[in-house]
């Protein structure tokens, strides 16, 4: 039953104030006491829950231990591979040899692009002071936010291509034909 039911019932049936205050106090303290309990059943939960994830680094989830496991690794000793069957390891799929630094970094301050890279460039029409320049912004760009990229000719090439194109800034002239026509008109109404 609800706290407002309770109350409408006991003041249709004539209690005091005081009787009412008791039992929406009692309700409270009752209602108090289920959040607390609640409260300590989840922190419970949880500590077990902790206790049982540190466990975890101890075992393995993948490796279900039976009795005849323990009487087997008795029996056997454990052998080292042979030599003859080690392999080197083979490239990733694709043909692209693993490299030893995979994670992105910073460009240093005296680097240079890729003779390809700037082959390209030279090719799409890019003159070699646009190219120098972007080597410049780019670089200082990485320096002044600690930018870390993977492959900085990539970023050359975009960067370059990105600030040599074609800029626009005029805004496009919605009412160009309205504007020619009305022009027309003029003319063909001029004295």
């Amino acid at each position: 039953m609800n706290l407002s039911a309770i109350v409408r019932a006991m003041v249709n049936s004539g209690c005091t104030p005081e009787q009412i205050c008791a039992a929406v106090e009692a309700h409270e303290a009752e209602r108090e006491e289920k959040v607390a309990a609640r409260r300590r059943k989840d922190a419970e939960r949880k500590r077990r829950s902790r206790a049982g994830m540190s466990n975890m680094s101890e075992m393995s989830r993948n490796v279900t231990r039976t009795p005849a496991d323990s009487a087997d690794k008795k029996k056997v000793s454990p052998t080292p591979p042979s030599k003859k069957n080690i392999s080197p390891p083979s490239p990733p799929m694709g043909g692209i040899p693993p490299t030893k630094n995979r994670g992105p970094t910073l460009c240093a301050p005296d680097w240079q692009p890729k003779a390809k890279t700037v082959e390209t460039l030279r090719a799409e029409g890019h003159s070699a002071d646009a190219i120098d320049r972007g080597k410049s912004e780019m670089i200082d760009w990485s320096q002044a936010g600690g930018k870390r990229k993977h492959d900085w000719d990539a970023t050359l090439r975009n960067w370059v291509r990105r600030n040599n194109k074609p800029r626009n800034n005029s805004p496009p002239d919605k009412h160009a034909r309205l504007k020619a026509a009305f022009a027309e008109t003029r003319k063909d109404y001029s004295l």
